[in-house]
This record gives structure tokens, C-alpha cells and sequence, in this order.
């Protein structure tokens, strides 16, 4: 599988600069540990911090170097399996907490979870302590179709207005394990390309058949999505053949089997409508011949 290394910016906690040796930490009794023996994340999650603590009060900063190892069974592969941002990390002085950044690469393969060992192996201005690891579980997500489908994906249309072919991209996210909506309810934002301030997310319901292994996701009409320009609000409706908007009802998808593609039916057209005061504004967007892609 080729992967793509993606370059991280501006990332919260850390410093990646060097420090000359008279510049580190001198006061003792200063210890830095992994904060947890264990981490267990989802594949699906994206960019993930494995926390490292610093005891003791410091004059200096403290610059911590660690190691990452294969577990000997289901292990996870550096550069396979999760990308690391950097095996070094600066605690700054007074700084307690900061974190080893790792991204993980979501195959979508069913898999048994996979696992690897963060360590450290050296700290300069520090003693490490005796917490010196922390074993990551990489949980596997495919097996669950709900958090599988979330992700990144590509909106490929027609558009009702021009009848032009157009394409955006699209984004699904869900509800947490244990919070109410968990495998029912899907966000999909990014609707027209538009983002921040205007971006525009419609709610999906979820649905998953056990005996015909069919997922669809619905996307009921009449609902408001979001606002545009800072005065209009966004509603999602559907067009009937003859032009009207329709209310009732909604855009059903049917999810393929490898999780890849959904599409809606060809002649199903929908209308992004906004509404400003006491009076519609007219139509922002609308589309049809609908198929997501990843």
C-alpha cells in the first residue's frame, strides 16, 4: 500500500528546536514518565498524542527522546500502520505535560487490532522515571461499518442549474461509542465547497440491514444546514420532476460493500435553499446524478 507522509504544522505542545546543553534543566529531582502503561486508539482517529509528565519543579527546559518498537504479536508498523511526527519533544520550563504525536493510517482492511511500544530513551535536564513506556493499541474500525464509512470523501454531480459536472469534497463524521446517535446518526459537511464560517453540514440517518449486509444512510429533507454570508440560513430540500420543492421525504444512498462508494438515485435532485428574515432568497445549489467516492 502506498502511503502519503503529511507534513504537521503548528502543533500544539511542541517545540522543535534545539537547546545547547547549558540551556537544559539543572535543578534535581526532576523525573520525566509516560503518563499511561497503555493507550488504546481507533484507527479512524486521526492525529493522536501519547502524553509524556514531568515531575518536579524546573529551571530549564527538558528535551525527551523516545524509541518506538513492534510488539511481538499483531504488531503495528512505524510508517505502515501510524506515521510518527517526531521521536523528540521539549517541555519547556514550568511545562508538565507535553505529548509524542503520531498519525494513524486508516487501511480500510478488517484486521485484528495492532500494537507498538513507545519508550523513552533519553531525557536531557531529567531522570526518566520508572513509567518509561506506554504500549498503543491501534483498535481496528473496519469491522464496524458506522465508524468505517466516516472519513474523507469526494461528491460527484450534476448541476441542476447548468447541468454542468461538478465535484467537491465532503467529510462524515458520527456520534462517540456510548453517546446517544452512536451507528445511527452521520454528519456530512463541506456541501457547494464551502467551509468556516459557511460550512454546511447535513444530518444523515444511519441504517445497517444483518440479513441483506445493505447500509444505506438517508438524508431527510427540510432540514437547516448551516447559514451563508452571515444573514441567510441554508435549509436542505428536494426537487420533484416538475420543479416544486418537496419537504417530506428524503435522499437515500445505498453504501457499496467495500465501503468505497455511495450512490443516490440518478434522477433524485436536491436544493440547498436559503432563507433570510421573513422571506426566501432562492436556490444556493442544487444536484443530481449523486455518487460519493473515497
Amino acid at each position: 500500500m502506498k502511503l502519503t507522509k503529511y507534513l504537521m504544522l503548528g502543533v500544539a505542545g511542541f517545540l522543535f528546536t534545539s537547546c545547547n546543553s547549558d540551556e537544559y534543566n539543572t535543578a534535581g529531582d526532576v523525573t520525566v514518565e509516560m503518563e499511561y502503561a497503555t493507550l488504546t486508539v481507533k484507527e479512524n482517529r486521526g492525529i493522536v498524542n501519547a502524553p509524556l509528565v514531568l515531575k518536579g519543579k524546573t529551571n530549564g527546559p527538558v528535551v525527551v527522546t523516545v524509541d518506538v518498537t513492534e510488539v511481538s504479536s499483531s504488531p503495528a508498523q512505524e510508517n505502515v500502520h501510524y506515521l510518527l511526527t517526531s521521536n523528540t519533544v521539549v517541555f519547556p520550563n514550568d511545562s508538565a505535560q507535553v505529548g509524542i504525536e503520531f498519525s494513524l493510517v486508516n487501511d480500510m482492511e478488517i484486521n485484528e487490532d495492532r500494537a507498538f511500544i513507545i519508550q523513552i530513551v533519553k531525557a536531557e535536564g531529567a531522570k526518566i522515571g520508572t513509567q518509561n513506556t506506554t504500549e498503543v493499541t491501534i483498535r481496528d474500525d473496519d469491522g464496524l461499518f458506522y465508524e468505517a464509512l466516516q472519513g474523507e470523501w469526494t461528491m460527484n454531480e450534476m448541476n441542476w442549474f447548468d447541468e454542468s459536472p461538478e465535484s467537491f469534497k465532503l467529510a462524515i463524521t458520527g456520534v462517540d461509542e456510548g453517546e446517544d446517535g452512536y451507528e445511527k446518526t452521520l454528519y456530512i459537511s463541506g456541501w457547494s465547497g464551502f467551509t468556516g464560517a459557511n460550512l454546511l453540514t447535513v444530518t444523515a440517518e444511519y441504517y445497517y440491514d444483518m440479513a441483506s449486509n445493505e447500509i444505506t444512510i438517508e438524508l431527510p429533507y427540510d432540514q437547516m444546514i448551516g447559514t451563508y454570508g452571515g444573514q441567510y440560513e441554508i435549509y436542505l430540500y428536494g426537487v420533484s420532476p416538475d420543479g416544486y420543492l418537496m419537504d417530506e421525504g428524503a435522499l437515500v444512498g445505498t453504501v457499496s460493500s467495500d465501503l468505497r462508494t455511495i450512490e443516490f438515485y440518478p434522477d433524485d435532485t436536491i436544493i440547498l435553499y436559503a432563507w433570510t428574515g421573513s422571506s426566501w432568497a432562492g436556490g444556493l445549489d442544487a444536484y443530481y446524478e449523486m455518487k460519493m467516492t473515497r
